[in-house]
Parts: C-alpha cells; structure tokens; sequence
C-alpha cells in the first residue's frame, strides 16, 4: 500500500490524516514500505514521472495514490512483457512450495488473470526470474545517475536509491531461488562496515531460463 499513518506512544494507529493527527497529538507518522510506494513516492519522482492519482476522501479530496491505481495504470499502459504474481514470490508460498490456488486468489484481489499457458510465458516461476533479471538490471544501469542522485527509501539498506534498488535486486534473486533456474545473480553489490550497501555494478549480459524449468504448476 502507499499509506501513511500515525504511530503512537501507546502503540496504537491510525490513518495519517489532518483531523487524525489533532486528535493524537504526538503521534509519529509512518509508512509501509511497500514496492507500491517505492514506485510512487521514489522512483516515479525521480524519474520526472507522476503517479496516477485520485481524489483521496482521507486526506478531504487531495490526489493520492494507491495499489489498486498502479494495478489499473500497468493494465492501461504496461508493455509486454507483464509481470504478474509468480508462484515462486513468498507471498503466495504454501508451506515454502508453489500453490496455485493461493497464487491464483493473490491475483484476483489485485485485478490480475489466473494462471494460464498465455500468461506462464512472462510470470512462470522462470520466466519471472528471467525477465526481472534482464529487464530490471538494464533500468538500473541505464540510469545509474538519476537514480544515485536520489534519497533512498531505507538508508540502513542502500545509501541512495540506485544502491537500494540493487541491493533489493540481489536479494531478490535470492528470495526467489532464480540460480534454480539456470540463471546467475547480475548485480555485485559493496556494502560498508555497518552492512549499508554504498555502490554496485551490474552485468547487462542477456540471461535465458534453462529449458524445462519455465512452466508454473496447473491452475
């Protein structure tokens, strides 16, 4: 989610919102730090790019963002290839294994197609690995000045925003178990005395999942 709120002593939340805030006076705003906001409140911003917004009634009609925006504006606009939840993503796991049937309701309550054969070709397991791999290691090459200009969402993680997304990256490539596939991790990362990543390269070489490895379980 992109959503903010308020924190307080007592252990107790609320949505951030004007009236919430003069009602919990004290209170500490936080955010979670979702790859929806990452997108919205990081990387659209330093790429010269706006989120799509709508009037939010929490915050008396200002524009805001949103999950189910980013969903509705990559639906709209995203060119192939689009990722879709893979069945390998921790959040759909069962018991650490692939389910369908969790992958498949994750991605009905975020307006995404079930798993087929069509859609298997980019979101399988493998494929995901793949296309993440070549897709996201070019982007962050390609604009390693922009992006290591800009503030970093977790500076405990990466020290800018260039060295937190390739450090995400690599780490990544791990959750996911990708060296399964036949594919190596593109991204080395430096990190400094207290584990903060400070500086990182990557290897653009175009990487293909081993055959047999590409089809997710049957829906």
């Amino acid at each position: 989610m992109t959503t903010t709120y308020l924190l307080t002593a007592t252990g107790r939340t609320a949505q951030f919102s004007q009236p919430n805030a003069t009602a919990l006076p004290g209170a500490v705003q936080i955010s979670n730090g979702s790859d929806n906001r990452l997108l919205d409140a990081f990387v659209d911003p330093a790429l010269g790019c706006k989120p799509f917004e709508v009037p939010d009634l929490s915050q008396g009609g200002s524009p805001g963002t949103s999950q189910a925006l980013n969903e509705l504006s990559a639906a709209r606009s995203q060119a192939a290839p689009v990722a879709l939840i893979s069945e390998n993503d921790p959040m759909v796991l069962v018991d650490n294994a692939f389910s369908a049937a969790k992958t498949n309701l994750y991605r009905r309550n975020v307006g995404q197609p079930r798993i087929s054969a069509a859609n298997n070709a980019a979101s399988s397991p493998a494929k995901f690995c793949e296309n993440m791999l070549n897709i996201q290691t070019r982007f962050l090459s390609g604009n390693e000045p922009v992006l290591a200009a800009a503030a970093s969402p977790v500076p405990a993680d990466g020290d800018n925003l260039l060295t937190f997304m390739a450090n995400r990256l690599s780490a990544s490539f791990t959750e996911l178990n990708c060296g399964n596939y036949g594919l190596t991790n593109p991204v080395t990362v430096s990190v400094n005395g207290d584990g903060v990543a400070t500086s990182a390269s990557f290897d653009t070489t175009e990487q293909t999942a081993t055959s047999g490895s590409v089809s997710a379980s049957a829906p």
